[in-house]
């Protein structure tokens, strides 16, 4: 089997690692501008024999994703084919006929998440608050945060799209998401043009009440997840790896040892060439676009 990654920026050196524990080196190609020993093309319309290929892993800039997605399912048929999230930076009418397609919603594949997920089924969840927040300019030590892709709204940074994996696990926990009321907007003085802050209240369609709060702003990174229930309260800490909850009183407290997000890159690609029991669908991922759009529509400032 062939794998072709399209863009090779910090997320697509992410899935060659991945994917380099899956497949032998000599079977993973890529598309990119910088030099590669396994370079193709340095523009995916310029990759020869393309329905030789069998995987493809776009991740490249957000605004792109539209263009090359179209162009693959164009000319290619009963291929797997992966795109980084998110989706699009906006709503586009695309109809997949012919190819199965999947988002890269990564945190689906982090072990205490899929422990909440667990413990949810069982439970009747009163409310959920999820939060992510962490200073811009810190975020990539190595590359300027104005030049990067999330300072620039045509480029599809900003919290909404940037930091929707919270919205994706919003909806893969807890069933369709209705917002409620959002405010967003650009409130610091970060050289950006994208907003830096979103504040989102959403109702499930058996009641759950959803907060959603995500900025660029914090310069103490935290990224968690705390979810009230009828029998207990459940904290996931995706900063420290660790899990708490109080259930009937009974309090219990788990952490991972050494664990790294690229195992969780592993575990995605893994399921996704093993059939994709748990992987963002296209038509998840278009739902969420949706809300997405809606979002920006209808929001505060």
């Amino acid at each position: 089997m062939k794998v072709l990654i399209i863009g090779y920026g910090s997320a697509g050196k992410q899935h060659e690692k991945a994917l380099a524990s899956i497949f032998p080196s000599n079977q993973l190609f890529v598309v990119t501008r910088q030099e590669h020993p396994n370079k193709v093309a340095t523009a995916l319309k310029d990759v020869k024999n393309i329905q030789d290929y069998h995987y493809f892993v776009i991740a490249s800039k957000t605004n792109l994703h539209y263009e090359q997605l179209s162009h693959l399912c164009t000319l290619l048929d009963d291929k797997v084919i992966f795109c980084e999230k998110p989706l699009f930076e906006k709503s586009h009418a695309l109809n997949i006929k012919n190819n199965q397609v999947y988002i890269g919603y990564l945190l689906r594949y982090h072990p205490l998440i899929q422990k909440l997920k667990t413990v949810l089924f069982e439970a009747t969840s009163i409310s959920a608050n999820f939060y992510c927040g962490q200073y811009l300019p810190t975020w990539r030590p190595t590359q300027d945060y104005t030049s990067s892709y999330s300072a620039s709204k045509s480029q599809g940074g900003g919290v909404l799209l940037d930091l929707s994996h919270e919205l994706d696990l919003a909806q893969w926990l807890f069933g369709n998401v209705q917002y409620r009321q959002a405010i967003m907007g650009k409130y610091s003085n970060l050289h950006i043009d994208s907003e830096d802050i979103l504040q989102l209240i959403c109702k499930t369609e058996t009641s759950t009440l959803i907060n959603i709060s995500l900025d660029y702003l914090s310069r103490i990174p935290k990224r968690f997840i705390i979810v009230h229930t009828q029998t207990g309260t459940h904290e996931v800490d995706l900063m420290n790896h660790t899990y708490q909850s109080i259930e009937n009183d009974e309090a219990s407290h788990h952490a991972l040892q050494n664990f790294h997000i690229q195992q969780a890159f592993e575990a995605m690609h893994r399921d996704i060439l093993n059939g994709a029991k748990q992987c963002c669908s296209f038509r998840e991922a278009v739902g969420l676009m949706q809300t997405i759009d809606e979002i920006r529509e209808h929001h505060y400032e």
